[in-house]
């Protein structure tokens, strides 16, 4: 079960899901992952690593150059599977689940932006 929740946790991270989305499309190098996603070597790196202890991503060399890679048939299917449990419409935030239970209620000091006409006394 330990093992589950440590690749449930590879997958729960946004950085990580780009690099993955990345992958799927093409092998690339480190440097290509920093242009193409326009983020830090740092990050980039840290964010490798984990892909390859959790066993998602493997790498090879060409010339001196290190190439990333996934096994893309199991990297699409995981994310298929999440996207199929991904909720269809929007989570509210409280605030506005609370403003939508409110009706006539003067939305204008919850809210920048929001343009409701006063309320008559």
């Amino acid at each position: 079960m330990q093992q589950l929740v440590q690749l449930a946790q590879t997958f729960a991270d946004e950085t990580r899901l780009r690099i993955l989305t990345l992958l799927l499309d093409s092998d690339a190098t480190v440097s290509d992952m920093v242009t193409r996603l326009g983020l830090p070597q740092p990050r980039v790196s840290t964010h490798l690593a984990q892909l390859r202890k959790a066993g998602v991503v493997s790498v090879g060399t060409a010339g001196r150059q290190r190439v990333y890679r996934v096994d893309a048939a199991r990297v699409k299917a995981v994310l298929d599977a999440l996207q199929t449990l991904a909720p269809t419409t929007p989570r509210r935030s409280p605030q506005a689940a609370h403003m939508l239970r409110s009706p006539g209620r003067d939305c204008r000091r919850a809210a920048a932006g929001c343009h409701a006409p006063p309320r008559m006394a």
